[in-house]
């Protein structure tokens, strides 16, 4: 019943995102005076993370993991509140929406990924729980993309954001039919950041931080640089960011049990060189064609990337037992270290250089999650049980 409350959740979670997700950079962007203005709004909001995701840990802890997601969703439906407002006065609702959304993503990823560890990764089979959960995704973003430019291309951004936040209504309806279960988070505050620099922590941190950084490439630079591919058309960007997905959701499934075979540890370097390969691909594209062609290559690869790397991390937090809730505020402040430093790194980097050069700068950070080697850091979590 839990993981399949979950999975609709993050369904009709990921329709909601996946609406504005795609678009939300390009009107960050349009509306707070270009990348200086994106890469501003992101580093507030990920900083002020590293800060608050142990408080949506303690939040888990009074009212546990159901509570805490639901308690969650309003915070998600102000921050579609001051997205419609922005316009009227961008440099004030954008620090009301960065303050909502942090809030939101603390309270919501903390008690998820710890239900998701507990009763997702059971009996061996937490690759194809990954892929399940990564082929929602997939499956959503056949849809939106080209929705959200439709909506954008007939009628604005009101419109957009007003659908995304009556969708998002509904996720809590699963929430409440879940059963309630509570894991108290044990670690100081100091603690907890102290975990950070401890020796045996070393690799999983490192290939942290790196998903962290490669992430903002992604999100944050490869949308712009559509959006300017493009000239601006909402619609073919829509429609070309749907096409790219097509090729993706079988392939997805098929990973996600040989994830659960013996090839799991050889996936994950492949992967992360195929990925790599693709950002820089991604730095010669100068049309349609192109960026769909490399675009497919991309997803592909990331499947091969992500998967092992994904299950892995559920699985290895579930080994945990008892502390399954603390490596996973671990993992999402090492996230939001890992974008801060790439987002202070791409300022400097766009004041003399063109947005291409950050899929250099991805390329390579992609290769550090060859340092996450499962029997060393099998043994490292071994160590630190007791």
């Amino acid at each position: 019943m839990s993981v399949r409350m979950l999975y609709l959740n993050r369904l009709i979670m990921l329709i909601s995102t996946g609406l504005i997700g795609l678009f939300s950079i390009v009107f960050v962007y349009q509306n707070l005076n270009g990348i200086n203005g994106v890469l501003y709004y992101s580093l507030l909001a990920y900083g002020l993370m590293i800060i608050t995701t142990p408080l949506g840990a303690f939040l888990m802890t009074k009212v546990g993991q159901k509570n805490a997601m639901i308690l969650s969703m309003p915070f998600l439906f102000i921050h579609y509140l001051f997205l419609i407002k922005m316009p009227a006065d961008p440099w004030f609702y954008v620090h009301l929406s960065i303050g909502a959304v942090v809030l939101f993503k603390a309270f919501y990823w903390i008690p998820f990924n710890v239900e998701f560890s507990n009763n997702g990764t059971k009996n061996g089979h937490s690759g194809s729980s990954v892929a399940a959960l990564n082929s929602l995704s997939y499956l959503v973003a056949i849809v939106t993309p080209g929705l959200a430019g439709f909506i954008l291309t007939y009628f604005d951004y009101t419109s957009l954001f007003s659908l995304a936040l009556i969708i998002s209504g509904f996720a809590m309806l699963p929430l409440l039919a879940m059963p309630d279960q509570k894991e108290k988070f044990t670690w100081t505050i100091p603690e907890t950041y102290g975990q950070l620099f401890k020796k045996a922590n070393r690799k999983m941190i490192f290939a942290y931080l790196a998903d962290g950084a490669e992430g903002m490439v992604a999100v944050l630079i490869w949308p712009i640089f559509l959006f300017q591919l493009l000239k601006g058309n909402y619609l073919d960007l829509g429609i070309l960011s749907t096409l790219i997905v097509l090729g993706s959701i079988v392939l997805q499934q098929f990973l996600g049990k040989l994830v659960d075979s013996k090839y799991r540890q050889r996936l994950l370097p492949i992967g992360a060189a195929l990925y790599s390969l693709g950002w820089l691909m991604k730095m010669f594209v100068v049309n349609a064609l192109q960026v769909f062609l490399v675009g497919v290559y991309h997803n592909i690869a990331l499947v091969l990337l992500r998967t092992p790397f994904d299950a892995f991390m559920y699985e290895t937090h579930a080994d945990q037992g008892h502390y399954v809730d603390e490596y996973t505020v671990l993992h999402e402040i090492a996230l939001a270290i890992g974008r801060v430093l790439m987002i202070a790194f791409l300022y400097f980097l766009l004041q003399i250089a063109s947005l291409n050069l950050a899929f250099l700068a991805a390329a390579v950070v992609v290769l550090a999650f060859t340092a996450l080697n499962p029997k060393d850091l099998k043994a490292n979590y071994e160590s630190q049980r007791h």
